[in-house]
């Protein structure tokens, strides 16, 4: 099982359950950060301390995912059209 694999924190050995038990990164052994929110949480920042939903993150990996294609299909448009450029030996 995954949580019995051994892991070196502090130069002892633990297991992964016992890392995550400690707060502690499993990478650099730092201690995950924690939100500085305050108590009596305004409305107008109420939204940056609220977690995605995974229809959010979805719609957000689309929209990447679309500007992504959109940029390269805007390259591959302006390679072909130079090339059809220069083959009819005009200059830009």
């Amino acid at each position: 099982m995954l949580s019995d694999v051994p892991v070196f924190c502090w130069l002892v050995l633990l297991t992964i359950s016992q890392a995550h038990a400690l707060c502690r990164s499993l990478k650099t052994n730092r201690l995950f950060p924690t939100a500085n929110k305050p108590d009596p949480m305004p409305q107008n920042l109420a939204f940056l301390f609220t977690k995605i939903t995974p229809e959010q993150m979805m719609y957000m990996w689309n929209v990447l995912t679309a500007t992504l294609l959109e940029k390269s299909l805007h390259i591959n448009i302006k390679l072909i059209c130079n090339c059809l450029w220069h083959e009819r030996g005009l200059e830009l």
